[in-house]
């Protein structure tokens, strides 16, 4: 197992909100794209409500902007989810459902931790360093 771990966040502001018709597809897409994940080589944990996906976690006052937010035991195990799984599609038909954003609206983090945490303490962890990247 390596010392650290990658943390993905992205952040993205919805064409109209969750519930609307137009974000229909995209959330149609959600559980079948984050199972795929959860069973992927590498991957190590993902922010989710008790809903299964982080849609409804809000991390800014504007409640279009929704975040997501995962971690993998590596850069390449990643980059083989996002761009040669089925997770490529949606990533090539975000316009549909997205805003351009301007700003930086994705970062892959190098986090260190230790080893011997408890299975809760990563999650907080996580969520509280890449926090400080996008206050």
């Amino acid at each position: 197992m390596p010392e650290y771990h990658n943390a993905q966040i992205n952040i993205a502001r919805m064409l109209a909100p969750i519930d609307d018709p137009i974000m229909a597809e995209f959330v149609a897409q959600l559980p079948p794209i984050n199972a795929l994940a959860d069973q992927s080589p590498g991957f190590v944990w993902r922010l989710q409500s008790e809903s299964g996906d982080a849609t409804s976690i809000k991390v800014y006052d504007d409640n279009m902007i929704i975040i997501n937010l995962t971690v993998w035991e590596s850069v390449e195990t990643l980059r083989e989810y996002v761009y040669k799984s089925v997770h490529s599609g949606v990533l090539r038909d975000r316009k549909r459902w997205f805003e351009k954003f301007e700003e930086d609206f994705q970062r892959i983090i190098d986090l260190r931790y230790e080893m011997q945490q408890s299975p809760l303490q990563p999650a907080c962890l996580y969520t509280d360093v890449c926090a400080q990247y996008f206050a």
